[in-house]
């Protein structure tokens, strides 16, 4: 079993499930931060991310989310892989010129790889376990 901790990041002054992890493209891997959401279909990354893994974000599949303040935002599903301390995960993820909240999203598409995913606010931290 694997388990994968991660203290909280402090953002805006406020302690949050903030995390750095690793993602590949088709020929770079880069160190990002997400924001780990469980209201989150999908995981949607910022375009720039795109570029950083060498990934030619508007060829992928083109889908559609409702935001928090209800508008709606493009993105497209991309291969990638994701790494989190030393468990690497394949699957596709959203990229999105729109996404502009000052981090990148994290969602159900990756927490479903894990047997458990738990938000700890007493501790401040986020546990992964596979």
């Amino acid at each position: 079993m694997a388990v994968i901790v991660y203290r909280y990041a402090y953002f805006r002054r406020r302690a949050v499930p903030l995390i750095p992890i690793g993602i590949k493209g088709p020929s770079h891997w880069g160190r990002v931060w997400a924001y780990a959401d469980s209201g989150a279909a999908y995981s949607i990354f910022d375009d720039s991310v795109a570029r950083l893994i060498g990934t030619d974000w508007r060829t992928g599949r083109a889908m559609v989310a409702t935001v928090g303040t209800g508008a709606m935002m493009r993105f497209f599903l991309q291969p990638v892989t994701i790494q989190m301390r030393r468990v690497r995960i394949r699957l596709e993820v959203g990229f999105s010129a729109e996404l502009r909240i000052g981090f990148n999203i994290l969602g159900l598409d990756v927490f479903e790889q894990f047997n458990q995913v738990t938000f700890d606010s007493l501790n401040r931290c986020l546990i992964f376990t596979r």
